[in-house]
């Protein structure tokens, strides 16, 4: 069994306003060294990270606005993708593994032992546009996608600049697999505007973070 995720959150150490490209946070600990974040409600993609700051920043991507944002803000992990390009799901940490591990580097799931296994995900989708936008999530193993492993959800428009859309896409599939075959996660938005997103947890009220990705594999035969 195994329970991976797509995580991290942290919050601005400075305000910043609606251009800069260097912005300060508590931490970057868990950051991938390149990727997206997310504030409010607008994405913002980064070439390179310090202990402190993401730098390289292009403000307002996938279609959001590009806003100012307030010290002590959460700054959240997520990803986004090129339009109508199928592209690597990642995912950066590993809860549990037994037999079943994570290479983070990679986001390659690899079994220890063949056999049949459960792959069950809940994904967090985020639409910051106007206008709907499609997202598909699938599987690959050893670098090939699985027939009839897809799945999609249309995310509504956003409701206003500060309100972005939300969906949940939740699917299990089943897979063969033979010792040390490696799976991967796959994901493609429509137009661009799709994003998956982590929420941080909350204190008031009170409530645990939502990680942009949930998977857990579990051995069934």
């Amino acid at each position: 069994y195994g329970s991976f995720f797509f995580d991290f959150s942290t919050t601005l150490s400075a305000n910043i306003n609606n251009t800069q490209t260097t912005i300060a946070v508590v931490t970057t600990s868990g950051f991938s060294s390149a990727g997206a974040i997310f504030i409010d409600a607008e994405l913002i993609t980064y070439t390179g990270i310090t202990a402190t700051s993401f730098t390289g920043c292009t403000r307002g991507a996938a279609g959001s606005p590009n806003k100012a944002h307030a010290s002590g803000v959460s700054v959240n992990g997520a990803q986004v993708a090129a339009p109508n390009t199928p592209t690597l799901l990642q995912l950066n940490t590993q809860d549990l593994s037994n037999g079943v591990t994570l290479n983070t580097a990679t986001s390659e799931i690899t079994v220890a032992v063949a056999g049949k296994y459960n792959f069950a995900f809940s994904g967090q989708l985020n639409n910051s546009t106007t206008g709907q936008s499609l997202v598909s999530i699938w599987f690959a193993v050893n670098g090939s996608d699985v027939a009839n492993s897809a799945s999609r959800v249309t995310i509504a428009s956003r409701e206003n600049e500060t309100t972005p859309a939300s969906a949940l896409m939740a699917a299990n599939v089943f897979l063969s697999l033979a010792a040390n075959d490696k799976v991967t996660m796959r994901w493609l938005s429509v137009d661009g505007h799709g994003s998956l997103v982590t929420y941080p947890a909350s204190t008031s009220p009170l409530y645990p973070a939502a990680p942009a990705m949930i998977l857990t594999v579990n051995q069934v035969s």
